[in-house]
């Protein structure tokens, strides 16, 4: 299907901005915005319009994906592989080194936790106890350490690799997406004790991948582009050719736009929740889903602005928008608007949700 005709309401601008990026001679193109902005839906009809192949990463590690915890899953390696596996079909020939270079890292890492049983079961048995009837169990926590600098020196390794099965290939016209780079943290697990500047490779989120990874990559495959989209703007390293938009609120048109093409077109319902949601996509999405749902009309509407008025969009929407949802419908709704920081203590306590 030839998608080159389509637009995306509200986003023409970033659409245009795309199409001159992937003719240009940028080489990333940086989409960032608050939660709700459309990025993710943004991502999907760019990768649709790539003259080649476009293939989208999603770092929110759903869709039957589990969540990396530190300690039992080096979420940059799943990243690698999988990259590897895209990047080799595109330039048709494979990745034979890149290949090679994770059997050596697969060996490295298995030799480290078998050194680790063997010390682990070593001491229980000088210390007199019995470990006949008691399984040898791995304590993770006691080479964390290692095993983070290990996996820091094996993915320069991988990268390098990768690299190399790369450098020979043309992917003019391939673009690669990577969306909710805020997960960015994910990448950076290497850096474990960073507060004690313990693994190598320790610092600000995203800084691997930024900083190591992407300048590696651009360099070895020709012609590949990248756009990156999350909820903050992710430091790109001097001297890589980058445009960067911020995406934005819809005008008032594009919010009437958007609620006329749900069959929400009286003014007045339009206006008040204009005023709601200031054009936020995901409130003004929101908001008329469950007004659909709920059979609302514009009284309701303007009684809810009256209650949220000159609060903050945070505070007016579980407080007093979800308040009003029947509660055998309000889950579904809270789970969709749940709104989540980006800093990272936050990162950290989702990864397991």
């Amino acid at each position: 299907m030839n998608h080159m005709g389509m637009s995306l309401l509200g986003r023409e601008d970033e659409t245009a901005e795309f199409e001159a990026f992937v003719q240009g001679d940028d080489r990333v193109l940086l989409y960032w915005g608050v939660a709700g902005q459309g990025k993710s839906t943004l991502v999907e009809h760019l990768a649709a319009r790539c003259p080649k192949d476009g293939y989208v990463v999603d770092l929110e590690y759903t869709a039957g994906r589990r969540n990396p915890s530190s300690g039992s899953a080096d979420a940059a390696r799943e990243l690698l592989d999988e990259l590897a596996e895209v990047l080799g079909g595109w330039c048709g020939t494979g990745t034979p080194a890149y290949r090679r270079a994770a059997d050596r890292a697969d060996a490295d890492e298995q030799a480290l936790l078998t050194r680790n049983i063997t010390l682990k079961a070593t001491v229980t048995a000088r210390g007199n106890s019995s470990i006949v009837d008691s399984p040898v169990s791995l304590s993770a926590g006691s080479i964390t350490e290692p095993l983070a600098n290990l996996r820091a020196l094996n993915r320069s390794k991988l990268v390098r690799a990768l690299c190399d099965d790369l450098r020979k290939a043309d992917l003019s016209g391939r673009v690669l997406f990577v969306d909710t780079t805020e997960r960015l943290y994910y990448l950076d697990e290497v850096a474990y004790f960073e507060a004690s500047g313990g693994a190598r490779g320790a610092d600000e989120i995203g800084h691997w991948f930024a900083n190591r990874f992407v300048p590696h990559l651009l360099g070895g495959a020709k012609g590949l582009k990248l756009v990156l989209a999350g909820r903050e703007e992710v430091p790109i390293k001097s001297g890589i050719r980058c445009r960067r938009r911020e995406l934005r609120n819809w005008s008032s048109t594009d919010s009437d736009a958007y609620l006329a093409s749900r069959g929400q077109e009286a003014d007045g319902f339009q206006q008040a929740v204009y005023r709601l949601c200031k054009g936020h996509p995901g409130w003004t999405s929101m908001l008329s889903d469950t007004a659909a749902i709920l059979d609302w009309g514009e009284i309701d509407l303007f009684e809810l602005e009256r209650i949220a008025r000159d609060r903050p969009a945070e505070g007016w929407l579980p407080r007093v928008f979800l308040s009003r949802i029947p509660e055998p419908r309000r889950a579904v709704v809270v789970a969709a608007a749940t709104l989540r920081s980006v800093v990272k203590p936050s990162l950290s306590d989702s990864r397991e949700t």
